[in-house]
């Protein structure tokens, strides 16, 4: 059974700076595997803030081959 969203149209920013929804989605499903038990709020949140933190930032310029 395939459970990846459907494919839908992307916005016109997100296509510019090359995000996928799947890669978030990818991204995000780290926070299950985390242990509450053992320092998980914590943990979480860190990398929470990682996944955001690499949204927010613009994407490089490519290097042009000359």
């Amino acid at each position: 059974m395939d459970t990846r969203p459907a494919p839908g149209p992307s916005s016109p920013a997100e296509r510019a700076r090359g995000l996928d929804p799947e890669d978030v989605l990818l991204q995000l499903s780290v926070l299950w595997r985390i242990d509450p038990a053992h320092g998980g709020d914590a943990r979480a949140a860190r990398i929470l803030d990682l996944i955001v933190d690499g949204l927010r930032r613009p994407r490089p310029e490519p290097a042009s081959a000359e």
